[in-house]
């Protein structure tokens, strides 16, 4: 694996989260994509949205990805609520907002998916249209 990537077996989240942060958004990214792979959801979401923090466009893309009720990230076998589409939501945005164009795909994948639910009388997901972020 890459450097820093790989976890000493003794150490602790606590001890390995900081270690990685401070070798750069880059080692942040492949860590957090690392994490993933081995289905360790929680420390991916840490780690990429530590990554999209620093500016790293596809770290927002891929946390975005991990609250998507509609697309199954690799590493995730269960669907998220409606509701953790507010989380998929701003991170599609912010990595919009940054020049991915991916993720105006996964905006438009995801509204069309809200839209389908509060047609079928899903409550949660017609709050989410109607406070749904205008184009810019």
């Amino acid at each position: 694996g890459s450097p820093g990537a790989s976890a000493e077996p003794s150490e602790t989240r606590e001890q390995r989260l900081p270690r990685i942060v401070a070798q750069g958004a880059d080692a942040v990214l492949a860590a957090g994509r690392t994490a993933q792979g081995a289905k360790e959801l929680d420390e991916a979401e840490i780690l990429y949205r530590n990554a999209c923090d620093r500016g790293k466009v596809e770290a927002c893309r891929l946390a975005g990805q991990l609250y998507d009720p509609v697309d199954l990230a690799p590493g995730r076998d269960t669907q998220r609520s409606p509701a953790d589409a507010r989380q998929a939501v701003s991170l599609y945005r912010k990595a919009l907002e940054a020049g991915s164009a991916d993720a105006e795909k996964d905006l438009e994948r995801l509204r069309d998916a809200i839209e389908k639910a509060a047609q079928a009388g899903d409550s949660t997901a017609r709050v989410l249209l109607d406070t749904w972020p205008k184009k810019p």
